[in-house]
């Protein structure tokens, strides 16, 4: 990604954030998502506390950008924080033991309609072929219903609260 003691620009590993969720699955995030996902995925480097809202048209793709976008941080965020290029990097230390994520929704099928979305990205064809690779070796420590786990110590659960 970069040269050891050079620090990569929070552009630019936004932009290598993103292709890596558009190969998690193979397809290509139109524009609008793209714009989303960035800001996602930027706040969550910049440990950002604002709200984030997509406004989009009904059938447009928002729930598929947050399931993705949640599938790709899960696995490349602690793979990232443990590199030794980035061992002192603030934007990627709180995710050495991995990414965990709370889907929170007035009802339980409420919450599950992004968690089982989140689950088909993270399980697809092409991303278990990453998560099968010598590079990433990482195995689902949980997978049902509620919660998805990784060997890394990410995790996403959906809740009703």
């Amino acid at each position: 990604m970069s040269c050891i003691g050079e620090r990569l620009s929070t552009t630019k590993l936004v932009r290598k954030i993103t292709i890596f969720a558009e190969t998690l699955c193979g397809k290509r995030f139109y524009a609008y998502q793209v714009e989303f996902a960035q800001r996602i995925f930027r706040a969550i480097l910049e440990n950002d506390q604002d709200t984030i809202t997509g406004l989009m048209a009904r059938q447009c793709g928002k729930s598929y950008t947050v399931s993705l976008t949640t599938a790709a941080v899960m696995i490349i965020l602690p793979i990232l924080a443990n590199m030794p290029m980035f061992a002192d990097d603030p934007r990627l230390q709180m995710f050495k033991d991995g990414f965990w994520v709370g889907i929170f929704a007035p009802s339980q099928r409420q919450a599950q309609i992004t968690y089982r979305r989140m689950k088909s990205r993270i399980q697809c064809k092409e991303s278990l072929a990453i998560l099968e690779d010598p590079d990433f070796r990482l195995e689902f420590t949980t997978s049902n219903g509620q919660t998805v786990a990784l060997s890394n110590g990410s995790f996403v659960t959906a809740i009703s609260a």
